[in-house]
């Protein structure tokens, strides 16, 4: 029932759930310099300001509290070099370990979760391309398949070797602010069907 009750809290922390940003008595930090009192958010501690050594980044506690960590990153280069302690960190299957990153929105399905199995994300070394922890590679990526890409008039996306770049539709052209602008083409004039010289029949 933990085990169970701990996945559901760590999806709730990647999927960004508001009351997970900032949760109370999470493990001691240093005050970094320049930190500042922060209220708490929400109904249930809005009464109560966070202690600073207790304020972390958002989400941070919860992540450290709830989530596993394949990667390791969060153990101390002593121990994660351990005899005792490599196996634990068997599922950082980067070949550099320190690129190795775990991503949020990455692993927001409940049911992965509840079955350790994690989509980490290593560091890749050629542009426009991206780490699959099913292969264990990095491949290719095609950025156009997010839609927040080239959202501007006229514009559309188009899939580079190095990444991608914005174009102008059809019937579009770039015109002098760097921005796509309609085509517009002169009307065309009617003057009837068109003749040909009559030719000697054979």
């Amino acid at each position: 029932m933990r085990r169970r009750t701990i996945h559901i809290l760590c999806y709730l922390t990647n999927s960004r759930i508001k009351a997970f940003e900032h949760i109370p008595y999470c493990s001691y930090r240093i005050q970094p310099p320049g930190s500042r009192t922060i209220v708490w958010t929400g109904k249930t501690f809005n009464f109560d300001k966070i202690i600073d050594e207790f304020a972390g980044k958002p989400f941070e506690c919860a992540t450290e509290s709830f989530c596993p960590d394949p990667c390791c990153s969060r153990i101390p280069s002593v121990v994660r070099s351990s005899p005792k302690y490599a196996p634990l960190c068997k599922m950082n299957t980067c070949q550099k370990k320190s690129t190795c990153l775990l991503k949020h929105f990455e692993n927001d399905d409940l049911s992965k979760l509840r079955l350790n199995q994690f989509n980490i994300n290593c560091g890749c070394d050629k542009p426009g391309t991206i780490y699959r922890p099913d292969i264990g590679k990095c491949v290719h990526h095609n950025p156009c398949t997010k839609q927040s890409l080239c959202r501007e008039y006229g514009q559309e996306c188009l899939n580079t070797a190095t990444g991608y770049k914005c174009v102008c539709q059809l019937g579009f052209f770039r015109n002098g602010s760097n921005s796509c602008a309609h085509l517009k083409l002169s009307a065309s004039a009617y003057h009837g069907f068109s003749l040909s010289e009559s030719m000697e029949e054979l």
